[in-house]
């Protein structure tokens, strides 16, 4: 053998070995992962055990013991939460079910799916003065079948690697939007000790990173963010009162920079990234960032193409009447962009002055992040929502066919038609096409910079005591975020974002607060009882701009909008709700504290660069003659 076929020879086997020790590394990686989330999955089994046995032993079982029994399951289940949700979220959803009954909408018999796994437990536990101790350990019995079922799914488990990360950051996303609101521990409020044990498998998980050769040259970076985490576990531990736990510093000064950290360590692993959209690019550092939002996860094709040149032209037909059946009435008639693409009125003139329509037209800043849309949440997206309102006879009263027709009749319109779609198919006026251009205009409307979004950046931003107290009051005391789900501060669920929730508030009719108002919501497209007067949850961002509030403008105000929520919705004021989602008791909210809400609210205000409406309509000749109409609408 000469000297090069040596060298060869030689670099060959330093390949092929070099190769095989990191498939070995890797696997190591993920075997210890699976062990991790096994011997998790089994202490989540003994703690479940130890409650039921506690029980089942004990024929005078002792209140104090019962509860530190249910809450130390309840530590177990967030050390555990990250892959259960992550890996086998339909088990996660048994194990810790909102207690709010649901229906499958597809289901012809109605059957109601009723509250079950540890939200249940707790309810049973802390509602009553008097433990229906039964009761209890049937229910623990009902649940212990799922926690089986999560055992035998960590036995077949094969992560790979990116998902390691995917679920950490989920989850440091859920513990500020879902269990630091006290969403998932309503009667024991005890979310904020919780959210230390879910940030301390963060933890867990880094060590196994870290214990990898593969994650050397990253030890570093992975020790600082373990730092971060220790210190965010002292910071909960040390202010765990959960009316008083300091929410907005808690994610700016540990949230936000572990969620970083995580990105970055992912990004110098260089491990293989999924090849399913998700809502957040796996190379955002942070949420908080406009860029980071993946805007074709929210599209029905889970990706999008859109141009600058389909936005300008969608901005130009948003603005043009031509889009109604009277060439009087445009898009921007009901959605004004100095009203925050809202309207000042309760609910919006009907075509040709014909009384008024059945609802408030809501904001269409941030109209992309949700995954329904219209108040009774009819449309999945928005493409259909558009189709609607165009062809509703009250609204628009329009007809694609004839709007073709008279968009044809525009040079100038042609051109911007076919410049939008070069080298597609859509290069000719349709149906299609103009739906396309609006709908990528509306999605371009994205409303994430305000102060409160650069404050989050660690902008050159401040936020003021009050501004401060109200995001944290917003999140915790009031509840407001257990339905308006940060970042959005809409009805879109995270850390996946792919639903949105409607809700039960029993809003009146008017302001005297005599009586529900008569609009029974969802129920009219679902016909289910258990949707009667749903809404779906719009947004808060931007919510100054945009009054009057609720789905039939019944407030004017904030201050009325908080006062309706402080005594308990609907039920509170004496109505009756079957099942409203709003707790009905009061939120016990001070003057004070609904004014520092609203402060808070007003930081999400957002509307630069977004309103700047056409100089000119492009000219269109009917007939010889040409078609006026004026920009934004007559009425």
């Amino acid at each position: 053998m000469n000297r090069i076929s040596f060298l060869i020879s030689i670099f060959i086997v330093f390949t092929i070995s070099v190769f095989y020790s990191f498939k070995k590394q890797d696997d190591n990686l993920k075997n210890n992962f699976v062990q991790y989330v096994q011997l998790n999955t089994n202490t989540l089994l003994k703690s479940y055990d130890s409650l039921y046995l506690y029980l089942n032993n004990n024929t005078n079982p002792n209140v104090d013991s019962t509860k530190s029994l249910f809450i130390n399951l309840r530590y177990q289940y967030k050390k555990c939460e990250f892959f259960v949700e992550y890996f086998a979220p339909s088990t996660a959803a048994m194990l810790n079910m909102a207690l709010i009954p649901d229906v499958d909408e597809y289901d012809p018999n109605q059957n109601t799916l009723e509250p079950e796994g540890l939200q249940k437990i707790e309810e049973i536990i802390y509602s009553d003065s008097m433990i229906n101790f039964n009761m209890l350990k049937d229910e623990l019995k009902r649940t212990r079948g799922a926690v089986l079922r999560l055992q035998q799914i960590s036995k077949t488990l094969e992560p790979v690697e990116y998902q390691l990360f995917e679920s950490s950051k989920q989850e440091l996303i859920r513990i500020w939007t879902i269990n630091l609101t006290g969403m998932d521990a309503s009667y024991t409020l005890n979310s904020v000790m919780e959210s230390k044990y879910a940030m301390h498998s963060i933890h867990d998980v880094l060590t196994i990173l870290k214990n990898s050769t593969h994650t050397r040259k990253s030890t570093q970076l992975i020790n600082n963010t373990q730092k971060i985490i220790l210190n965010a576990e002292k910071f909960l531990s040390s202010n765990s009162e959960f009316n008083t736990f300091n929410r907005i510093q808690f994610v700016k000064i540990y949230i936000n920079p572990i969620y970083t950290n995580l990105t970055l360590l992912d990004e110098q692993l260089k491990y293989s990234q999924s090849i399913i959209p998700t809502a957040i690019f796996s190379k955002a550092i942070s949420i908080f960032n406009p860029d980071a939002w993946n805007i074709g996860y929210f599209t029905s094709e889970k990706s999008i193409n859109t141009n600058v040149k389909q936005i300008e032209l969608g901005k130009m037909l948003f603005f043009d009447p031509v889009l109604s059946g009277n060439n009087k009435r445009a898009c921007a008639s009901c959605h004004r962009p100095e009203y925050g693409f809202a309207e000042p009125l309760a609910k919006s003139i009907s075509f040709e002055n014909q009384g008024e329509v059945n609802r408030n037209a809501p904001t269409l800043l941030n109209v992309l992040f949700q995954k329904a849309y219209f108040h009774d949440a009819r449309t999945t997206y928005l493409e259909d929502q558009i189709v609607e309102v165009n062809q509703n006879v009250k609204e628009m009263h329009g007809n694609f066919n004839q709007l073709a027709s008279k968009l044809n009749h525009s040079t100038e319109y042609k051109l911007l038609f076919s410049e939008a779609f070069r080298g597609t198919s859509d290069t000719l006026i349709s149906k299609q096409s103009i739906i396309k251009s609006l709908a990528a205009y509306e999605r371009s409307l994205i409303s994430m910079n305000s102060k409160f979004d650069k404050y989050m950046r660690n902008e050159n931003v401040q936020l003021s005591i009050k501004e401060q107290n109200g995001f944290n009051l917003f999140m915790g005391k009031a509840q407001c975020g257990t339905c308006h789900f940060a970042p959005f501060f809409n009805g879109t669920v995270p850390p996946n974002f792919d639903e949105t929730e409607w809700e039960i508030i029993g809003t009146p009719e008017n302001k005297n607060n005599k009586k529900i108002d008569s609009d029974m919501g969802r129920y009219n497209v679902a016909k289910m009882d258990i949707h009667q007067y749903a809404f779906k949850t719009p947004t808060i961002r931007n919510i100054e701009y945009t009054a009057p509030y609720m789905h039939n403008g019944v407030y004017l105000k904030l201050e009325e909008v908080l006062d309706f929520y402080n005594n308990g919705g609907g039920v509170g004021h004496g109505y009756e709700v079957p099942n409203q989602t709003l707790p009905s008791d009061s939120l016990k909210l001070s003057k004070n504290e609904m004014n520092d809400i609203i402060s808070f609210m007003k930081t999400l205000n957002d509307t630069v660069g977004l309103t700047k409406k056409p100089t000119k309509l492009p000219e269109i000749k009917l007939d010889g003659q040409v078609l006026i109409r004026k920009i934004g609408g007559e009425y």
